[in-house]
């Protein structure tokens, strides 16, 4: 007990010191598409990512927001911070689905951007409207008395959404809170639509009692002219102890009016671990005349750890009332997913109905997920990485579920004497402790359950949805379930399939070869070959990444090509010549340090036929300057991503052993092609060679190259950047040397992955604008360094990202 409260106490001190460093927590930070990215490569690597849960694309998930059906989608907006998974600036990103199998992922849709939203696009909902679809929210904005206090502002804010531009048109300030009546939390706009008339439903905060209430504004229009109508009078219920609702939502369902929100401040499950943030489901009837709601039943909507801040779809084709929550309360944090990218997913939608005066949530649409192979299940059952339904009936009035690992770790769900009891304090890792471990509620029969269990995630349907109970679990390394006195069976599920917008291609040409190393008087054969070691960097955060080359026909272009599939690199542009196979023989020093002999072939023979589509092109090849085909080919590409006006990445990668007797000439060639690149690498001693500059007369390129970004690699002291006059040595990291082959081409490789992302203006780019992607790739290389080859030495991006923040909370 005592190491995982040790485990999840630091890893806590150590989100909370990162979500206030400036990299991660200044206004524009989300504007970081390369840390965005990085944090999307690790969420879809975490073994913790469920398979039926929606979770962000990048960083922290918050509110569902806006759900909407329109022209045979459903669009799910929600509150994210995409470039750390913590509580930070929120904007609005989305999924549209068909099916709720298949997603389409719009990322980031709404961002700060106007004076009345300059502090975050907080909640809101969204109405289809004569074909249009506009979207409600709530602009945040802080005005700070001293250094700790502040003033929140809030303001109604609508937005149209063109549905085939996937964007928000501009924004439109409705109105802004009273605060002759409430504080400023005055949030989550819900509209409704009832005899003509807009309504929209906020939850708010009263001035004078500091009570949570729900206010409604009304308007003819769906974008403009809304009034007060007043403060909701809710009778038949009382929470003396909430200080606020939040996330209002009005439907009709089965002749009820039915009314949902969540509370903060009520317990309504006392001296049984009681969170404070729960949502009820009032059913009975509005009066619109005089905004009374009259409480004929109280539901909970989820009895468990994680559910909140819920939202609906209301004008489904079928009138289906299709309910998704927010597996989270708003206090948390998620210690076991933070160093994974991302924090936070949805529940699953359930699908609400109304029979003989009693409210259910089913499991939306379970069944077309599940797979055929559907058995009994046993009371020992292996879990493999998937997501599974279990449709299961009690024997007893007593019963037993465990999730559990080889260690011991678990968590345990019984049934005894009328209470339902959850406790997860013995998960492998924490998740909210200051809530409680374990939760108990009072059920007084439990004839079924139907379950979904997910990688990291249970929801438990209990007597066919009248009560649910949704938990989060994090539980290492091989899962087992056990179950005693409850029986029926189990069957796999599919997995959601999530379809990403494609990141930016980008084409390397150059030589694919065989390194042979001279090591204590042995031969070691590795695949090699510049631009094939910058394209297996890039790799790790882009999946377009191409390397353009020639083999031969012989073992060796065998073994290239098997070290592609083992490397999963693409090898749609790898062709086959009748040339052998271009070999480096490579003799390290001491100190890892390299010297070269070439025995070259195939790699000369590449020639591109048609024209390719690229987004970026980095020409790096090690042989290309000596001729051939290759070389026109570099030609025809420069000049064509000259005239596209793509970005171009150049490093000549001087060998002695191809140009030490012929110089001019490859100074000649290098000289022409910086003046087509945007991003050159050199390193200090090709910066002497090609230009005949010192590292301390850099500034001399600032007469030519003003508009170019020199990386200057400096060994193990760093890299020295260099633009428009301004220059900045970014450290190296120190470790080991065993071989410095793959040292530049890693770093280059990582750094042209990560700067892609961004489409900088180079007209108002800054040093300190990418020092970051700088950092990153120093980062990469310090790794390749400590063992011998280069893209087999690649770290994962999450030792990268250590690695970083590990420096930031040095620093800080």
């Amino acid at each position: 007990m005592q190491d995982r409260k040790k485990f999840y106490n630091n890893q806590i001190t150590k989100m909370q010191q990162l979500a206030k460093n400036p990299y991660y927590g200044e206004r524009f930070a989300f504007l970081n598409k390369s840390q965005i990215r990085i944090n999307q490569k690790m969420r879809n690597n975490s073994p913790y990512l469920n398979k039926v849960h929606l979770t962000p694309f990048a960083g922290l998930m918050n509110d569902p927001n806006g759900l909407v059906y329109k022209d045979g989608y459903y669009y799910i907006f929600y509150q994210n911070v995409p470039q750390i998974a913590m509580h930070k600036t929120k904007l609005w990103s989305a999924y549209r689905t068909k099916d709720f199998q298949n997603f389409e992922n719009l990322e980031v849709q709404i961002v700060p951007s106007i004076p009345n939203d300059w502090d975050g696009v907080f909640s809101g909902g969204a109405l289809n409207y004569q074909n249009q679809i506009y979207a409600y929210y709530t602009g945040n904005t802080k005005t700070w008395l001293n250094e700790q206090e502040f003033e929140r502002g809030s303001a109604t804010i609508v937005t149209k959404f063109d549905d085939q531009k996937h964007h928000f048109e501009d924004k439109k300030v409705l109105f802004e809170v009273d605060k002759t009546i409430y504080t400023g939390d005055f949030r989550d706009p819900f509209p409704f639509i009832k005899n003509n008339q807009f309504y929209l439903f906020h939850g708010a905060q009263l001035k004078n009692t500091k009570k949570g209430v729900i206010s409604i504004y009304e308007s003819n229009f769906p974008d403009r002219d809304f009034k007060f109508k007043g403060t909701l009078e809710i009778q038949n219920f009382q929470t003396p102890d909430a200080y606020m609702y939040e996330c209002p939502i009005f439907f009709e369902l089965n002749g009820y009016d039915v009314l949902s929100f969540s509370t903060q401040g009520q317990k309504f499950f006392k001296n049984q671990n009681e969170k404070n943030d729960n949502v009820v489901l009032l059913l009975g009837k509005m009066d619109w005349e005089n905004l009374i709601f009259e409480v004929e039943k109280v539901s909970h909507a989820d009895l468990g750890f994680d559910f909140y801040a819920p939202q609906i779809f209301h004008n489904t084709p079928n009138d289906e009332i299709i309910y998704l929550g927010w597996a989270a309360k708003p206090q948390d944090l998620e210690a076991a997913t933070f160093d994974d990218g991302y924090a936070h997913h949805m529940n699953f939608p359930r699908l609400l109905t109304i029979k003989e005066g009693i409210l259910f949530q089913r499991p939306y649409q379970i069944q077309k997920l599940q797979n055929d192979d559907k058995q009994k299940i046993s009371h020992l059952q292996k879990l493999e990485n998937k997501a599974y339904f279990l449709d299961l009936k009690t024997k007893e009035q007593n019963f037993e579920i465990k999730i559990s690992n080889d260690l011991g770790d678990q968590i345990k769900i019984d049934y005894q004497n009328q209470i339902f009891k959850v406790d997860r304090s013995l998960m492998s890792i924490w998740q909210s402790p200051e809530t409680g471990l374990a939760f108990e509620r009072n059920i007084s029969k439990i004839d079924s359950l139907e379950i979904i269990l997910d990688t990291s995630f249970i929801e438990i349907f209990i007597n066919q949805g009248q009560e649910v109970f949704s938990s989060k679990f994090f539980i290492t390394n091989n899962k087992k379930l056990e179950l005693q006195n409850i029986e029926g069976t189990i069957m796999s599920l599919k997995e959601f399939q999530i379809e990403n917008p494609n990141p930016k291609t980008i084409i390397l040409p150059g030589e694919a070869l065989i390194d042979k190393y001279q090591i204590n008087g042995k031969v070691l054969e590795k695949v090699g070959g510049a631009p094939l070691n910058v394209c297996g960097a890039i790799g790790l955060l882009n999946s377009r990444a191409y390397f353009l080359g020639t083999i031969g026909n012989d073992a060796y272009g065998k073994q290239i090509q098997e070290f592609f599939v083992n490397n999963h690199l693409n090898s749609d542009f790898l062709s086959i010549t009748k040339k052998p196979t271009t070999i480096a023989n490579v003799i390290l020093d001491q100190t890892g340090e390299r010297n070269f002999t070439f025995q070259r072939g195939a790699d000369q023979e590449l020639e591109l036929k048609n024209d390719l589509k690229f987004d970026a092109l980095v020409l790096s090849s090690a042989t290309a300057f000596l001729g051939g085909k290759l070389l026109d080919t570099y030609y025809k590409l420069a000049h064509q991503a000259q005239k596209e006006q793509k970005l171009i990445f150049f490093d000549p990668n001087y060998r002695d052993a191809l140009y030490g007797e012929n110089l001019a000439h490859f100074r000649n060639l290098a000289l022409e092609f910086i003046d087509f690149a945007n991003v050159i690498k050199l390193s200090d001693e090709e910066l002497e060679l090609i230009f005949n500059l010192k590292l301390e007369e850099i500034q001399q390129l600032n007469l030519k190259y003003q508009d170019k970004i020199f990386l200057i690699t400096l060994g193990a002291e760093g890299t020295l950047v260099y633009f428009k006059g301004q220059t900045k040595i970014i450290p190296s990291i120190t470790a080991k040397v065993e071989d410095t082959t793959g040292a530049g081409d890693s770093f280059f490789g990582y750094f042209i992955a990560q700067f892609v992302e961004h489409d900088f203006d180079f007209s108002n780019l800054k040093i300190k604008d990418f020092a970051h992607i700088v950092l990153k790739a120093n980062i990469c290389a310090s790794f390749v360094i400590s063992k011998p080859g280069a893209i087999e030495s690649l770290p994962t991006v999450q030792e990268i990202e250590k690695k970083f923040n590990e420096k930031l909370i040095q620093e800080s």
